[in-house]
């Protein structure tokens, strides 16, 4: 089990560190996050994520997260207290946003471009999403540090987000075949809902979906 000492050692480091980026324009909204990392590692974020008190929502897909997030951000602003992060989408980001006191629901835009560099099944195994939003995913950032990755390997790290959930909601954009797969993998293990102008599409898949990217 992680220590305590250790988990309010990180969390002191990372809320000096916030309360530092109010004084910096340079720092950025990752850095509190990131020293709550070094000090705690992931096992404290795993515990940072509990403080939610109904749990934290991820967002993902290609393009536009920065705009879904703070879409859903103001749907549910004036019901509950949000912890909230966007324009980083990164782990230290979401670290950063959790560091913020504790509210009753958490909403975190994340980015992943390979599993190597996004760790999808590792966030979805610390941060325990209540809920998954998918928005689209499509080829523009299948280069990742100057090396091609295959669509096939892009699309299998987006579901890895959300493979490891066992409740909770997983939200698609179904004008998006791609989203549309993933959240469909998922009808028998999660809640399921799907968004956008032709919920009832054709899921016909092409050949290249196929294979299981589970």
């Amino acid at each position: 089990m992680f220590g305590d000492s250790r988990f309010y050692l990180s969390k002191f480091c990372g809320r000096i560190a916030l309360f530092g980026i109010n004084f910096s324009r340079g720092m950025g909204k990752s850095f509190p996050g990131n020293i709550f990392l070094r000090v705690g590692s992931f096992d404290a974020l795993k515990k940072l994520a509990k403080n939610t008190k109904f749990g934290n929502i991820l967002i993902t897909g290609t393009n536009g997260k920065t705009t879904i997030t703070k879409i859903v951000v103001k749907l549910f602003e004036n019901d509950f207290k949000l912890s909230y992060n966007y324009e980083s989408n990164t782990v230290s980001a979401i670290a950063t946003g959790l560091l913020r006191n504790n509210a009753d629901i958490g909403i975190f835009e994340y980015g992943i471009r390979d599993v190597e560099h996004g760790i999808p099944d590792v966030i979805c195994e610390t941060i325990e999403p209540m809920g998954v939003v998918y928005n689209n995913v499509s080829r523009e950032h299948t280069q990742v540090v100057g090396v091609k990755n295959s669509f096939k390997n892009y699309l299998h790290a987006k579901a890895l987000l959300s493979e490891g959930m066992k409740k909770g909601i997983i939200v698609a954009n179904a004008d998006n075949i791609y989203t549309s797969y993933i959240a469909q993998n998922k009808e028998n293990q999660v809640n399921v809902n799907y968004y956008g102008f032709d919920c009832n599409q054709n899921t016909d898949f092409p050949d290249c979906m196929s294979v299981s990217i589970c």
